[in-house]
């Protein structure tokens, strides 16, 4: 109580400030260019030894006696007029 016998009231708060502005959102980053192409690849030159070991690869897998007698049935059942012979 004060002295002259009124309440004392605690101060009036003053009225509470406006929440600050917000931030403006940031910017998106500006595209990236285009990753520039990978050459071609150049023509594989024959001196160098992987084509040499494909050629060989492939050589023996065309004259395997497997692919070689599939080869050989089929140019004949391919022909016209050829029988498909039972199996």
């Amino acid at each position: 109580m004060g002295p002259d016998g009124v309440v004392d009231c605690p101060p009036i708060a003053p009225p509470p400030r406006p929440p600050p502005p917000k931030p403006p959102p940031p910017k998106p980053p500006p595209p990236k260019p285009p990753l520039p192409k990978p050459p071609l690849p150049s023509p594989p030159s024959f001196r160098s030894p992987s084509p040499s070991r494909n050629l060989r690869a492939l050589w023996r897998i065309l004259h395997s006696r497997r692919t070689w007698r599939h080869r050989r049935t089929a140019a004949r059942c391919c022909r016209p007029g050829w029988r498909q012979p039972s199996r």
